[in-house]
């Protein structure tokens, strides 16, 4: 460790006018001493490229700063310190050879002058050289053995009581020295604590988000008002007949339509925020967006399955849906499939939608809780224990059962299932999700608040004519056991 003292180079600059003031003639012999191999920088250990107040100004490194520079600075400010040196002594130069008062001769001032300016000097490439050697030092230091913090103050102060004397004839001349710890070393235990100093990971690391299955699902139709109107059919008769020649036909062959009105849901959601708290840590205005935005994404998936608490919401595909029944007298399976399993279930609950279609309706999707996915399926098989897995095809980590394509979440309610035809849904949207901030709320502005609202504007239309297109099934096991041959 080393430590620096310095010497002001402006009282030696006032002894040199001062004496030049007194002794004119000697003003020659004074500017010949001071151009010739003794002259020096004054200040030798100024500042290094510091402003004060409108000028710059030179500050002198200590031996960690002096360290901490890389090899191109440390060559740099080696280069500055010689040119301040070099400034000051042309400072002073010029401001003796303006004095042009009488004086008499005092050689004994010049020599005194003289050997002041010769140990100074010698000090400038000794200071050089020492800021070189602590770097070593340190270096020594953080490879030591370790040694306990009292013995460390205890080599410290003894290197310190070592160079007391030095210090102490420093002080008398004001002038400089430099002087050397040599035996102190620095161990972890230093160190309060070491993970201060860890590499930092950028970014937050979320918690596991569900992802939204649901919407995608579904074709979407823009809107431009609150309310959206569709024509639909509600009776039909088709009396065509067969009759003789030129014979009249009675037919009762008609249809009545009705006007349906349908209404968009407003989905909101909101989060109050600090505004110094964004100011401090902007990073968070992009989290606090994608953590609204996040939350409406998961309200309205919940909404249009059907399984949202809230009490305004959509509609939605369970609410649509009719429930299975091996007992369908337009398609009944009751005790008919010998060994059912849930790819039998859901094989005839394709099947019943198929009937009552009259064909009209493809289902295409399977909505599954993912723990009955696992425990119908995926561990599904025969009495030899090999795996069933036949009518289950993986394409690209997507899953088709039957030719549909199975959707596992999470918020499907455990032990049911719902197989419909997605063509036969829309969404409506209103409004897509819009995100807005505002300071004043009641006493947001003064008490340095903002709140962030996310809003959306839609609903799930599934007209009357189409609900066969969806079925559910809310309880599995017992589906199952119904359409299983004794």
């Amino acid at each position: 460790m080393k430590k620096i003292l310095s010497l002001s180079g402006f009282l030696l600059a006032i002894v040199a006018v001062t004496f030049a003031t007194t002794f004119p003639e000697q003003i020659p012999y004074i500017g010949e001493f001071l151009t010739g191999s003794h002259g020096i920088a004054l200040a030798v250990l100024a500042p290094w490229f510091v402003m004060n107040g409108t000028e710059k100004a030179f500050k002198t490194l200590s031996g960690d700063e002096y360290e901490a520079l890389d090899d191109e600075q440390k060559s740099q400010y080696e280069t500055a310190l010689l040119k301040h040196n070099t400034e000051k002594e042309a400072a002073i130069k010029a401001e003796l050879t303006k004095l042009q008062v009488d004086a008499t001769a005092n050689k004994d001032i010049i020599k005194q002058l003289k050997d002041q300016l010769d140990a100074m000097n010698k000090d400038i490439p000794a200071m050089l050289l020492a800021l070189k050697a602590q770097g070593t030092e340190l270096a020594k230091l953080k490879n030591s053995a370790a040694i306990s913090k009292e013995t460390f103050e205890k080599r410290m102060k003894a290197a310190f009581d070592e160079k007391a004397s030095d210090i102490t004839d420093l002080e008398k001349r004001q002038g400089q020295a430099i002087f050397s710890v040599e035996k102190a070393s620095q161990t972890y235990g230093d160190i309060t604590s070491g993970s201060d100093f860890a590499q930092m990971r950028p970014g937050v690391i979320d918690k596991p988000v569900r992802r939204t299955r649901i919407r995608q699902l579904f074709s979407t139709i823009p809107l431009s008002t609150e309310y959206y109107k569709y024509t639909e059919q509600t009776t039909v008769v088709r009396d065509a007949k067969g009759v003789a020649l030129c014979t009249a036909v009675t037919s009762n062959t008609k249809e009545t339509l009705t006007v349906v009105s349908k209404q968009t849901v407003v989905i909101k959601d909101m989060i109050t925020f600090c505004r110094d708290f964004i100011a401090d840590y902007p990073f968070m205005q992009s989290r606090i967006d994608k953590l609204i935005r996040d939350s409406m994404a998961l309200e309205i998936d919940k909404q249009l399955l059907g399984v949202s608490t809230s009490v305004i919401k959509t509609d939605s595909i369970l609410g649509v849906a009719s429930e299975f029944s091996a007992a369908n007298v337009s398609a009944p399976v009751t005790a008919s499939i010998q060994a059912a399993n849930f790819i039998d279930l859901i094989g005839a609950m394709d099947m019943q939608i198929d009937v009552l279609s009259e064909g009209e309706f493809m289902p295409d999707t399977v909505i599954v809780n993912r723990h009955d996915w696992f425990s119908h399926v995926e561990s599904l098989k025969d009495k030899n224990d090999n795996y069933l897995s036949k009518d289950i095809v993986s394409t690209g980590g997507t899953i088709f059962i039957k030719g549909m394509l199975v959707v596992m979440t999470s918020i499907c309610p455990s032990g049911s299932c719902i197989v419909f035809d997605s063509s036969k849904g829309e969404i409506l949207d209103r409004m897509t999700v819009e995100v807005e901030i505002s300071t004043t709320d009641g006493t947001d502005w003064q008490a340095g608040l903002a709140k962030i609202m996310a809003k959306e504007r839609l609903n799930f239309i599934v007209p009357s004519n189409y609900a066969n297109a969806f079925m559910k099934c809310t309880d599995i096991d017992v589906a199952i056991a119904a359409i299983t041959k004794p």
